[in-house]
């Protein structure tokens, strides 16, 4: 038993987190279908499928520094639930709550990718096919914000003690990006 423990705190102590891509595993190899266009477009010459198309597809990644779901939350679906499918305010209210006492600079990444309908791929013979992809992304970062600043625009600007004071936010950074893209590719091998 002690081996174990001591095997997996040494494992743990060693292993670093490994930040990829996103939909890297549904995105590559000849099963990718119409999913692997956007990161190896020859996939679709080579595809295991006649025809592919996507209905609908979607991803979603949010991650902070600043903000806490209160434990059990998401085991009990409580986003889903009376009031909160209505009002963003009582969802903050009773199941989001801030950090205290933060010392280090605010940071958040967000990330949303939409493969939108109808995208498709057929193989047109036994080396070639057409397909039309549809999808945006959008990337959001926050870095450097003053976790005051950031209890101020999570209190919606409403604690008045928080006016008149001011507030260090010395490099902070915030950056969005959308894009879309449309892609309609004829290949052949």
């Amino acid at each position: 038993m002690k081996i174990r423990l001591l095997f997996l705190i040494g494992l743990s102590l060693i292993i670093k987190p490994v930040i990829g891509q996103e939909n890297t595993g549904l995105a590559s190899g000849n099963y990718s279908g119409v999913s692997g266009i956007w990161m190896n477009p020859a996939n679709i010459v080579d595809s295991r499928y006649k025809f592919d198309i996507a209905v609908f597809g979607s991803e979603s990644y949010f991650d902070n520094n600043f903000l806490l779901i209160k434990n059990g939350t998401l085991l009990r679906k409580l986003f889903s639930k009376e009031p909160y499918n209505s009002s963003f305010s009582a969802v903050k209210q009773d199941l989001l709550f801030p950090v205290q006492g933060l010392e280090v600079p605010v940071k958040a990444y967000a990330s949303s990718e939409w493969q939108l309908p109808l995208s498709f791929l057929a193989t047109t013979g036994p080396q070639s096919a057409i397909s039309l992809n549809m999808r945006n992304r959008s990337v959001m970062t926050v870095e450097n914000l003053n976790p005051e600043t950031a209890l101020m625009l999570f209190n919606e600007l409403q604690n008045s003690e928080s006016f008149n004071q001011v507030q260090n936010n010395d490099g902070f950074q915030f950056n969005f990006l959308n894009w879309r893209g449309l892609t309609l590719l004829m290949e052949e091998f």
